[in-house]
């Protein structure tokens, strides 16, 4: 029984967020990173990086580590050219419209609603 619940939340859940792994270049990295996603960043050197894009520009992708309330962020400016693989995982929640995170959340009630109805017949 747990193992079902647990399942089914694991569904729910898993579709707000979204990895894609984008070529480095201003045209690709402009329409797939909005400030906010997260980027994980591994560079030629070697050194991988985990940040919050804070700006997209045409020879750079501008973001920071840390942590905001301990007030140690360290801002970087990264190079496509010095850029090896860059993935990004947007805040999926945050692309939709109001309407359709309201249709999400009507339908996530549902399913938890036949959850518990099944549950509730089965026992």
């Amino acid at each position: 029984m747990r193992r079902v619940l647990a399942l089914s939340c694991a569904l729910l859940v898993s579709g707000c967020s979204i990895t894609r792994i984008i070529p480095s270049d201003f045209e690709h990295v402009s329409e797939a990173a909005q400030p906010g996603d997260t980027a994980k960043v591994t560079m030629r050197s070697g050194e991988y990086l985990v940040l919050r894009i804070e700006s997209v520009e045409k020879d750079a992708l501008i973001g920071t580590t840390g942590k905001r309330r301990r007030r140690t962020l360290v801002e970087h400016r990264l190079e496509y050219a010095e850029i090896q693989e860059l993935k990004v995982v947007g805040r999926g929640m945050r692309r939709f419209s109001t309407s359709e995170k309201a249709g999400m959340g009507a339908v996530a009630a549902l399913h938890i609603t036949l959850v518990l109805l099944f549950f509730a017949l089965i026992l």
